[in-house]
């Protein structure tokens, strides 16, 4: 290590993917601006917390965003009051252990739990070894009244804890005659010395795009696959259409030019099983009537496994049998792809839909520049839904990340069965 770099230790959990996408941020943040940083990065459900309940925790919340169950994902959120009291020696011990062994100059958290056993560990390896670190906490989910998950371990830490505690985030949604002091004092008891505010927190594949546009050229995507099976499945879907593509020895280059309509769906790390199939079939219904532009469908659908619970595998065996599919309408299913994938493919898309994860929400923001749409598991009525009707249908957390985005970027929150409706006038 060189004498101007830093030893960092990053603290992020399994238990999100955009807790883990915000590490990745931060790495590649860190690395840019010295190579020769030494970052040591900790997974606190999977190796800090008692392997059995960490392996419970990801798992559980994976099944419940999979099978679109809000319940499920409201009911895993309480368990995280318990788990603070559970597991709080679990992390102070390894918090203390790794710190004392890595000697670390840094500490940057981008997860929710244990705040207040990491800033204990901190405070006595301060002593020990004299140093005056402090817990640098990024807020990954997008500050607003419902951030409960993050706000409420940092609120209950005692004054003297506070003072090493530095909360890293954007600026917050606030309420009426609200100011910025009065909303972090409210919901943190933090003053506006322990905020510190910085642009969106995005990978590096991201910034490429901010302020630029997309309308003046073709933008070529590579979209990656996992081996030869999945990339035989993926072009007997994508060939159904017209889209242009070139076989690449990681997957296939889509070209896709300024004219051509493209749409994404992004239903998180662990997309909703019927949400993604639905809104296929309904972009499907849609751009039947539109012979005469070419569309585009990207699909994230998680790892292609061949059998029926898989998702990759079931929706390209219902694509497949599709009668009478629109040949100007090519359908692309994906597996897990890099953010160098999906950043161009959210600045070229005219609609993206999506979950309202924090990091999703503010890389959207960042470089979309067409229709930013948050998928609610809200269920159909027999009239039109309000939105707080549609805000049931997203968890916790999560609604206030789409009150922010409907605020500060004009986006919607929909179901499947709106789509035909909010298209056409795209098609204008």
């Amino acid at each position: 290590m060189t004498k101007d770099a830093q030893k960092i230790l990053l603290i992020t959990s399994s238990g999100g993917g955009g807790l883990i996408q915000a590490a990745v941020a931060k790495e590649q943040e860190l690395k840019e601006l010295n190579p020769n940083t030494v970052i040591v990065r900790k997974d606190m459900m999977l190796e800090w917390i008692w392997r059995i309940f960490g392996w419970f925790g990801v798992n559980s919340w994976n099944w419940a965003q999979r099978h679109g169950s809000v319940f499920s994902q409201f009911g895993l959120s309480k368990f995280q009051k318990l788990a603070e009291y559970l597991f709080w020696p679990c992390v102070f011990w390894n918090a203390l252990k790794t710190m004392l062994k890595g000697n670390f100059d840094r500490v940057i958290d981008t997860q929710p739990i244990g705040t207040s056993a990491i800033i204990k560990a901190i405070r006595i390896v301060n002593s020990l070894q004299k140093k005056n670190v402090i817990l640098e906490k990024i807020l990954v989910d997008l500050p607003t009244k419902k951030s409960t998950h993050f706000f409420g371990t940092i609120r209950k830490l005692s004054s003297k804890d506070k003072r090493y505690l530095k909360l890293i985030t954007i600026e917050p949604l606030l309420e009426k005659g609200e100011t910025p002091e009065f909303f972090w004092k409210k919901h943190c008891n933090l003053s506006s010395q322990s905020i510190q505010y910085e642009p969106f927190y995005i990978r590096s594949s991201f910034k490429h795009f901010i302020g630029k546009n997309c309308r003046k050229k073709p933008i070529d995507v590579l979209v990656r696959t996992q081996n030869a099976i999945e990339a035989s499945v993926m072009k007997t879907i994508f060939s159904r259409g017209s889209i242009h593509a070139k076989t690449h020895d990681d997957g296939f280059v889509f070209s896709l030019p300024p004219e051509d309509k493209v749409f994404v769906i992004l239903l998180g790390s662990q997309p909703s099983f019927q949400g993604t199939k639905d809104y296929v079939d309904n972009f499907v219904k849609v751009v039947k009537k539109h012979s005469s532009i070419k569309a585009h469908l990207f699909v994230y659908c998680s790892e292609y496994q061949a059998h029926k619970n898989n998702l990759y595998h079931y929706l390209c065996e219902h694509i497949r049998n599709m009668q009478d599919y629109p040949a100007h309408f090519s359908i692309v299913p994906m597996s897990f792809q890099k953010d160098d994938v999906v950043a161009p493919l959210f600045y070229r898309s005219d609609i993206a839909i999506t979950r309202s994860g924090g990091q999703t929400a503010m890389e959207l923001m960042a470089v979309s520049s067409g229709e930013t749409w948050i998928h609610s598991e809200t269920k159909p009525k027999d009239h039109a839904l309000t939105l707080q009707q549609l805000l049931h249908g997203i968890p916790v957390w999560e609604a206030g990340n789409a009150c922010y985005m409907i605020e500060k970027h004009n986006s919607k929150i929909v179901i499947p069965e709106m789509i035909p409706e909010l298209i056409e006038p795209t098609y204008g």
